[in-house]
């Protein structure tokens, strides 16, 4: 195979990363390539999901990997390897590999098969179930939507995947505020005003009777403080904040809603 320059965000089919080989990409977000690989090491391996970092020695990787290794439940894909591959300048990329999970995201899964109310309910119940487990082991997922739940074609049954956001009791801080990892879209109203409000002014110190005051009595404002230091306001966050049914409604809730209403 040539040796020229591998970009991990496209490895052509049959390169090898540790003891895997790629078969096919089947995803790529802002900070990983996912591929479908198969073991080199000996006959029958299993196809495994092979999550290759984009940017060397990401610190999301190691996180991503500690958390999975803790966490051992049904609904959540289950650990099978790790290591660096490095492409031919030397350059270290941290790669992880999971069972394999054939099958599409929940959003996809909701438009192509119409479930009913209690098929949405029973997946959502089987999350719930992972999600618990997350936290049984003192993680938590911090990217829950749609695109990263699995159901699986065979039998329907859910998987939380992606965990490169989470976050657990210990692990070294990557990211700084006012967000910690996630998908904007899926922040909730409280934490978007959180961060827009105008930033408090600090109050004075006290001062002796009959001294005047001066700016040095003013306390010292927080860390990170600065005047008029908030978020650009957008139009649709601006109208969504003011509104008390401000909701996001995903395509499983869409097609649940419908469901129900079809009923009543």
């Amino acid at each position: 195979m040539a040796t020229g320059y591998l970009n991990p965000a496209r490895l052509p089919l049959g390169t090898c990363v540790g003891p895997w080989r790629v078969l096919e990409q089947r995803g790529r977000g802002a900070y990983g390539a996912v591929y479908r690989a198969i073991g080199t090491e000996r006959a029958r391996s299993p196809v495994v999901a092979l999550k290759l970092a984009l940017h060397p020695r990401d610190g999301r990787f190691a996180r991503e990997v500690e958390l999975l290794s803790r966490i051992r439940h049904p609904n959540v894909p289950r650990l099978v390897g790790h290591g660096e591959w490095r492409d031919p300048a030397g350059t270290a990329y941290p790669y992880l590999a999971m069972e394999w999970v054939e099958g599409t995201s929940l959003y996809d899964w909701a438009r192509e098969h119409r479930p009913s109310s209690r098929q949405v309910l029973s997946r959502l119940a089987s999350l719930a179930r992972a999600l618990e487990a997350t936290l049984a082991v003192g993680g938590v997922h911090r990217d829950v939507k749609g695109d990263n739940i699995l159901v699986r074609k065979a039998d329907g049954q859910v998987f939380l995947t992606d965990f490169g956001s989470g976050h657990y009791a210990g692990a070294t801080t990557l990211t700084w505020p006012p967000f910690p990892p996630g998908t904007p879209a899926y922040r909730s109203p409280g934490a978007w005003r959180t961060v827009m409000r105008p930033a408090p002014v600090p109050p004075p110190r006290p001062t002796r009777p009959g001294r005047p005051m001066t700016s040095s009595h003013w306390a010292s404002p927080p860390t990170g403080w600065s005047p008029g230091n908030t978020l650009p306001s957008h139009g649709w966050l601006t109208r969504g904040l003011a509104s008390p049914t401000w909701r996001i409604r995903s395509p499983a809730l869409r097609v649940s809603s419908t469901n129900a209403a079809a009923r009543s």
